[in-house]
């Protein structure tokens, strides 16, 4: 009994840092830098020939674009400055993966269910 005692004693000095833990599993991972940037993704929604056919984008300001795709009824307000979207949500969409409004350039599959190209292909497109 005596060794349970010193035991509980000795634990209860150390103790358990809940904090310290609860800090460690907040931490997110360290990620690798995507592929492809915002700033690559509007070098390409601002260059006609980059986007899909039949996509009709108008510039309205810095890094904010009128866009109107096939199926579309009226054109949507797209940003690709991450701040921007960020004052404006409420009227305006972030134009990067992940939104339904995205189409990656060359995303001919898209009706049929398949994926969207790789990161590769939208970086080749950058290149040209």
């Amino acid at each position: 009994a005596a060794a349970l005692d010193r035991q509980a004693r000795e634990e209860q000095a150390g103790g358990f840092d809940l904090d310290a833990a609860l800090a460690a599993a907040a931490e997110p991972p360290e990620r690798p830098p995507p592929p492809v940037t915002l700033d690559d993704l509007d070098r390409v929604i601002a260059s006609p020939d980059l986007m899909p056919p039949g996509t009709d984008v108008q510039p309205l300001g810095r890094r904010e674009y009128g866009l109107l795709a096939p199926g579309m009824r009226e054109r949507v307000r797209v940003t690709t400055d991450p701040a921007y979207y960020e004052e404006n949500a409420e009227s305006v969409a972030l134009w990067s993966p992940g939104h339904p409004l995205f189409r990656a350039p060359d995303d001919a599959g898209d009706a049929a269910g398949d994926e969207p190209p790789a990161a590769a292909t939208l970086r080749d497109l950058l290149e040209r």
